[in-house]
C-alpha cells in the first residue's frame, strides 16, 4: 500500500510540512504454479485478461475479485457486476503477469500477477 504525501518545503525554519492524502494506491502480487500447463488453459487464459479490457461497464472497477484463506478476509473482494457483489463499485485491475519459464521436471511453471485494488475501499469485510 502506498499513501499520498505532499512536502512543502520550508527553508530555514521548522520541518517541511507534510499534509496527508490518505491511502494512494493498493497493489497485491500474487505467486503461483500452472501445474501440467500442456494439459490446461492457465498460461492461456492468464494471456487473455492480461490483454482484454480490464475495465468495462459491467465491471466499472474492474472485473476481477479474490478469495484467500488467510488475512482474515481482508484482501477479498467480489467486484461490482456479480450478483453478491458490494453496492460500491470495486475490484481489481491485472497491471502485470509474468509466466517464468523454467525446466522442471515436475512440470510446474511458476507465475507472478500484480493487481491494483480499485474503486471504493469502505467495505472492508469484518473477520
Amino acid at each position: 500500500m502506498t499513501r499520498d504525501t505532499n512536502i512543502h518545503p520550508n527553508p530555514r525554519r521548522v520541518l517541511d510540512q507534510i499534509q496527508d492524502s490518505l491511502l494512494g494506491i493498493f497493489s497485491l502480487t500474487l505467486n503461483g504454479y500452472f501445474i501440467k500447463h500442456n494439459a490446461t488453459l492457465g498460461v492461456r487464459n492468464l494471456f487473455n485478461w492480461s490483454v482484454g479490457e480490464a475495465i468495462n461497464p459491467e465491471f466499472t472497477a474492474g472485473r476481477f475479485g479474490l478469495q484467500l484463506a488467510s488475512f482474515n478476509g481482508l484482501l477479498d473482494l467480489t467486484p461490482q457486476g456479480l450478483a453478491d457483489a458490494p453496492t460500491l463499485p470495486q475490484g481489481y485491475v491485472l497491471y502485470d503477469m509474468e509466466v517464468h519459464d523454467v525446466e522442471d521436471p515436475r512440470d510446474k511453471v511458476p507465475f507472478t500477477v500484480k493487481l491494483y485494488r480499485n474503486g471504493d475501499i469502505s467495505e472492508v469485510p469484518v473477520a
